[in-house]
């Protein structure tokens, strides 16, 4: 049956009475979504009539400002989240702005005769039983005569702005503008580093150099070693190269820097072009046992080709998908070897079996719900603390010594 209160109405009358709303997916023979904004109707239950229920399409307008019916019912399933994980949650699709959540939050708890849904509150008449629309009851207009104006005029004409601390940010101000102090900045920077001219007196040099002594010093020993460059000090972590994936280099750096998974399949579909190498910077939490210099930055491929034998030590990370021929190319080929030297993770959907030979192989197993998000964050502080405590362990001469 179709509906003819909005779907505003009639989440407030589910919210209140204690009744379930049932989403629609585009085949009603298998089992329900729970996502609103893959549903294509959702069936309300009738206020007026028990037993039955009102059919509304998700597309359609909710009756709350132009938000349509599938924003509203994903905002109602988050409300208990906090606005930035909710926005996180939306994926830069249509959300809710923090006034209209307020907004929401506050019509949800009124009583069905008080709902308004957005909509004007009613006038209500005065104890008189005269309404405020009467004529007798309005506001005159301030009327000004021209002397009036004048005056005004010649007022506004003769003010002056005194400059005081706060003129750069005065908007009346229009010599002293954000982009002017940028541009004395600039300038003051250039004088700063400028290299003396020919005819101008250099520094003086360092009395040390001045009263060296003419007895030859000792030079350093040369160090077998090579000094490391900060190319060396910067782990790599490898990835699938199979777009069928639940990690690749499309939806790495939302996962492990931004703790949101997306599904590879969004990326192909978009269009997007996948990069050869991508760069994460990760913030370290305060204290941490790593010190100052536990690496931040971090490599991300999907091919072991271009890794050089040098290189391999810097391999501190690898997702498998449970096949032997991902390691094909790789320096160690074998799984039983290669997870004692590089730390393995799979990653995957927590109703589903992992893949392959993954439970024959030291490898962690990292679980995500397949359609809720707010949880993604678990899986990925839990790689972020087993990954450290192996550089630690096992990687310490290679990023830390």
């Amino acid at each position: 049956m179709e509906a003819e209160s909005s779907a505003f109405q009639l989440l407030h009358y589910c919210h209140t009475a204690k009744k379930e709303y049932i989403l629609v997916g585009e085949d009603e023979t298998q089992a329900p979504p729970t996502d609103p904004r893959v549903a294509v109707a959702v069936l309300f239950p009738n206020p007026q009539v028990d037993g039955q229920t009102l059919r509304i399409l998700t597309s359609a307008k909710c009756g709350f400002k132009e938000h349509d019916v599938s924003t509203l019912l994903f905002f109602y399933q988050n409300r208990e989240l906090p606005m930035a994980d909710y926005l996180k949650l939306t994926e830069e699709r249509e959300s809710f702005g923090y006034m209209d959540r307020i907004k929401v939050l506050e019509l949800l708890q009124k009583d069905s005769a008080m709902l308004t849904a957005d909509r004007q509150p009613v006038k209500r008449p005065l104890d008189g039983g005269q309404s405020t629309d009467s004529p007798a009851l309005k506001k005159p207009k301030l009327v000004l005569d021209s002397e009036d104006i004048e005056f005004v005029r010649q007022v506004v004409s003769r003010e002056r702005t005194i400059p005081d601390d706060h003129g750069p940010l005065s908007l009346r101000s229009t010599t002293k503008t954000f982009a002017s102090i940028l541009d004395l900045g600039r300038s003051r920077m250039v004088e700063k580093h400028r290299k003396p001219t020919s005819g101008s007196n250099p520094r003086p040099a360092r009395a040390e150099t001045r009263h060296a002594s003419s007895k030859p010093q000792p030079q350093a020993k040369p160090s077998s070693r090579a000094p490391k460059t900060p190319e060396s000090r910067i782990p790599i972590i490898i990835v699938p190269s199979a777009p069928t994936a639940r990690l690749t280099l499309w939806n790495v750096k939302q996962f492990l820097g931004g703790t949101l998974y997306i599904p590879t399949q969004k990326f192909v579909d978009n269009g997007d072009a996948k990069e050869s190498r991508v760069v994460l910077e990760r913030q370290l939490r305060p204290n941490h046992p790593g010190g100052v210099r536990f690496p931040r930055t971090y490599h991300v491929v999907d091919s072991a080709d271009n890794i050089k034998p040098e290189e391999w030590p810097r391999v501190v990370a690898a997702f498998v998908t449970g096949q032997t021929w991902q390691f094909s190319s790789w320096k160690v080929k074998d799984p039983k070897h290669l997870f004692v030297q590089v730390k393995g993770f799979c990653l995957k959907y927590t109703d589903e079996p992992a893949p392959g030979e993954v439970n024959n192989w030291a490898v962690v197993k990292l679980d995500i719900p397949r359609g809720i998000r707010h949880n993604d964050y678990t899986a990925v502080n839990k790689f972020w603390d087993q990954l450290d405590a192996f550089i630690l362990k096992d990687k310490r001469r290679v990023f830390l010594d």
